[in-house]
């Protein structure tokens, strides 16, 4: 499923293709934006997948100006991604205004997630794995685009279970032509509500999501850590966590075929 009623950039991450064959699983592993439109189909699509946990990757002011409807049955984490650094450089953007190169500002964010959120990064990792290992449900990310955030931690975790690197980056792209409309608008129209009116250059950084922003952040991390295992290593993140993630989302072919067959 890659439709919600009441969102705009939600989709599934299965059938992407992996380095050692085949893709990756579907109705696990989900992204979006903030749910606070979703209304009550919306909801039971998410029941019916079902969607046994949601992780919230925004700050509590974020949660408190958009609060989200509660959803019986679906457990609720808050894991804030937004630290001092990644909210200096976002701020100093919009002071700056036409002067700004959306493209840098990107990467400049991506690369201080990864430097100063490391723990928080880790914690997220964590909780899909343990999420996913249960057999209770899917789990859905999100921030409030679902693009910087939410696409930083969807990019570590399926290149970590074998993705190859040109789905990860065009999974990313995907989101700025879901943002581009509806949600562009009402984003447009809340700010502006608030007393904010953005100029050209930072409503594109609203919903740019150009593949080359993440390849080259991905292609950062391989040259300073070795690769995102290695990156996510360095976190605390263990091979156990590493392994049901892979189990879950990338499971070996021919396992897979072995226990459709009732074979061990």
């Amino acid at each position: 499923m890659n439709s919600i009623d009441g969102l705009s950039n939600f989709r599934d991450i299965g059938g992407l293709p992996l380095v050692e064959g085949g893709t990756t699983v579907s109705g696990r592993l989900l992204r979006s934006d903030a749910l606070q439109h979703l209304d009550e189909a919306g909801m039971r699509q998410l029941r019916a997948i079902p969607v046994c946990t949601i992780v919230d990757l925004r700050s509590p002011a974020e949660v408190n100006h958009a609060p989200e409807p509660d959803i019986p049955g679906i457990r609720r984490d808050s894991i804030p991604l937004l630290g001092g650094e990644t909210e200096r450089i976002m701020r100093t953007a919009m002071l700056s205004g036409t002067g700004i190169q959306a493209g840098n500002v990107l990467r400049e964010m991506y690369m201080s997630m990864i430097r100063s959120e490391g723990r928080s990064l880790a914690r997220v990792v964590t909780v899909t794995g343990e999420t996913l290992s249960s057999g209770n449900g899917a789990e859905l990310v999100h921030c409030t685009a679902g693009k910087d955030r939410t696409g930083i931690v969807i990019a570590l975790i399926l290149s970590v279970i074998g993705v190859r690197r040109e789905a990860i980056v065009d999974d990313y792209a995907k989101t700025q032509e879901n943002l581009v409309g509806d949600w562009f608008r009402t984003m447009l129209d809340s700010l502006h509500r608030n007393g904010i009116d953005l100029d050209e250059a930072l409503q594109r950084l609203l919903i740019l999501s150009s593949p080359d922003i993440m390849d080259d952040v991905l292609t950062t991390i391989d040259g300073r850590c070795g690769s995102v295992r290695e990156y996510l290593a360095l976190q605390g993140i263990r091979d156990t966590t590493i392994d049901e993630l892979r189990s879950a989302l990338a499971p070996d072919p021919e396992q897979a075929n072995r226990e459709m067959r009732g074979v061990r």
